[in-house]
């Protein structure tokens, strides 16, 4: 991910680090994650230029403020997991998925509350979740062959959307256009 200065983020799962390429010095650091052995995996990035991370074989969330070089931990209410990806919406809240439980979860970081949501699909396998411009949030889902799902956190009701071929969809992005 890039930042609001233009430096480029990156996990770096097998070394369980963060890494950053400083547009400005031209130099690159690195971070390790507090949990050992979490797989750092995927990765987002608030307005205040807060990194977040999944941690895909520990199972938390962890922000990183590059201000001061200094981590935070949250663990899922659903124990054990797995969690790939993970977003930030408009609001700042960050939203992630759990894709060995076939559930999502939203972490509001100025109170450290989660809540879970249960996908109403048996078999269910969210890999990705990203928010829309209207507050909406799309989801990747690998279980029963693959299929898109929305999620209106407003009324807190799930669409389904199968694929219409048998696939694996891990990874989607909503464009600036909101397509």
């Amino acid at each position: 991910v890039i930042d609001s200065k233009q430096n480029v983020w990156y996990t770096m799962s097998y070394a369980n680090q963060l890494g950053k390429w400083d547009r400005e010095a031209g130099k690159m650091s690195t971070y390790t994650v507090p949990t050992a052995f979490s797989f750092p995996y995927g990765l987002a990035v608030d307005k205040q230029d807060n990194l977040w991370i999944a941690e895909w074989t520990r199972c938390k969330v962890a922000k990183f403020n590059p201000t001061t070089e200094s981590f935070i931990e949250y663990t899922p209410l659903t124990r054990p997991c797995s969690m790939r990806r993970l977003s930030v919406d408009h609001e700042g809240i960050v939203w992630y998925a759990l894709d060995g439980v076939g559930k999502i979860g939203k972490l509001d970081p100025s109170t450290g509350k989660i809540v879970e949501y249960t996908v109403p699909v048996k078999y269910s396998y969210p890999y990705d979740i990203q928010p829309d411009h209207e507050g909406n949030l799309w989801i990747s889902d690998s279980g029963q062959g693959g299929a898109l799902l929305h999620f209106n956190p407003k009324t807190e009701k799930f669409t389904y959307y199968p694929s219409p071929r048998r696939t694996d969809m891990p990874k989607i992005e909503i464009s600036k256009e909101g397509a």
